[in-house]
């Protein structure tokens, strides 16, 4: 007989969604305009720090 594992990802979960940051990046460079935007208001805004906005979308570009 198989046992069944619970098997969970690496890592801690992410504490924020993903999708809602896209949404967030989105109205902050439509009121500021792209290059008026700085990673640094993009964590503020997220409440993330720089580590986890790379891991989750690669750079800001």
């Amino acid at each position: 007989m198989a046992t069944t594992k619970n098997i969970r990802p690496r890592g801690r979960p992410r504490r924020f969604d993903p999708d809602q940051g896209i949404a967030v990046a989105q109205r902050l460079f439509h009121a500021r305009g792209y290059d008026a935007v700085s990673v640094a208001d993009l964590t503020d805004a997220l409440g993330i720090n720089p580590p986890s906005l790379y891991s989750a979308y690669g750079s800001k570009a």
